[in-house]
Protein backbone atom coordinates (compact mmCIF):
# COMPACT_ATOMS: atom_id res chain seq x y z
CA UNK A 1 0.00 0.00 0.00
CA UNK A 2 2.81 2.41 0.89
CA UNK A 3 4.41 1.79 -2.52
CA UNK A 4 1.17 2.80 -4.22
CA UNK A 5 0.89 5.93 -2.08
CA UNK A 6 4.48 6.89 -2.86
CA UNK A 7 3.64 7.05 -6.58
CA UNK A 8 0.32 8.87 -6.23
CA UNK A 9 1.48 12.20 -4.71
CA UNK A 10 4.07 12.74 -7.43
CA UNK A 11 1.43 12.14 -10.12
CA UNK A 12 -1.05 14.45 -8.37
CA UNK A 13 1.52 17.24 -7.91
CA UNK A 14 2.66 17.03 -11.54
CA UNK A 15 -0.88 17.00 -12.96
CA UNK A 16 -2.92 19.25 -10.70
CA UNK A 17 -2.82 22.14 -8.25
CA UNK A 18 -3.97 20.02 -5.33
CA UNK A 19 -2.12 20.02 -2.03
CA UNK A 20 -1.46 16.70 -0.33
CA UNK A 21 -1.81 16.24 3.43
CA UNK A 22 -0.51 13.13 5.17
CA UNK A 23 -0.88 11.73 8.66
CA UNK A 24 1.81 12.02 11.32
CA UNK A 25 1.81 10.21 14.63
CA UNK A 26 3.38 11.90 17.68
CA UNK A 27 2.14 8.86 19.61
CA UNK A 28 3.47 5.91 17.60
CA UNK A 29 0.97 4.33 15.21
CA UNK A 30 -0.24 0.97 16.47
CA UNK A 31 1.02 -0.82 13.34
CA UNK A 32 4.56 0.58 13.62
CA UNK A 33 7.25 -1.30 15.53
CA UNK A 34 8.56 1.93 17.04
CA UNK A 35 8.65 5.69 16.53
CA UNK A 36 11.74 5.47 14.31
CA UNK A 37 9.78 3.32 11.85
CA UNK A 38 6.90 5.81 12.00
CA UNK A 39 9.24 8.69 11.17
CA UNK A 40 10.77 6.71 8.29
CA UNK A 41 7.30 6.21 6.80
CA UNK A 42 6.53 9.90 7.29
CA UNK A 43 9.75 10.83 5.47
CA UNK A 44 8.73 8.58 2.56
CA UNK A 45 5.33 10.30 2.39
CA UNK A 46 6.88 13.78 2.47
CA UNK A 47 9.47 12.82 -0.15
CA UNK A 48 6.64 11.49 -2.32
CA UNK A 49 5.09 14.95 -2.46
CA UNK A 50 3.11 15.65 0.69
CA UNK A 51 2.85 19.36 1.35
CA UNK A 52 1.58 19.24 4.92
CA UNK A 53 1.59 16.80 7.84
CA UNK A 54 -1.52 16.60 10.01
CA UNK A 55 -0.91 14.90 13.33
CA UNK A 56 -3.20 12.76 15.38
CA UNK A 57 -4.48 14.23 18.62
CA UNK A 58 -1.95 14.20 21.44
CA UNK A 59 -2.37 15.09 25.09
CA UNK A 60 1.23 15.75 26.09
CA UNK A 61 3.10 18.53 24.31
CA UNK A 62 6.36 16.67 24.91
CA UNK A 63 5.10 13.89 22.62
CA UNK A 64 4.69 16.34 19.77
CA UNK A 65 8.00 18.10 20.34
CA UNK A 66 9.84 14.76 20.42
CA UNK A 67 8.04 13.77 17.19
CA UNK A 68 8.95 17.09 15.57
CA UNK A 69 12.60 16.82 16.60
CA UNK A 70 12.87 13.26 15.25
CA UNK A 71 11.21 14.30 11.99
CA UNK A 72 13.65 17.19 11.54
CA UNK A 73 16.61 14.89 12.30
CA UNK A 74 15.32 12.54 9.59
CA UNK A 75 15.40 15.41 7.08
CA UNK A 76 11.79 16.55 7.14
CA UNK A 77 11.56 20.34 7.12
CA UNK A 78 10.05 21.77 10.28
CA UNK A 79 7.70 23.85 8.11
CA UNK A 80 6.14 20.61 6.82
CA UNK A 81 5.32 19.51 10.36
CA UNK A 82 4.48 22.92 11.86
CA UNK A 83 2.07 24.93 9.73
CA UNK A 84 0.53 28.08 11.09
CA UNK A 85 -1.78 28.96 8.23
Amino acid sequence: MLALFCKSPKFIKENSKLEIAVAGYPVTHFEANDQAEDITHLKQKVDAGASVVITQLFFENDQFFRFRDLAVKKGIKEEDVLKDD
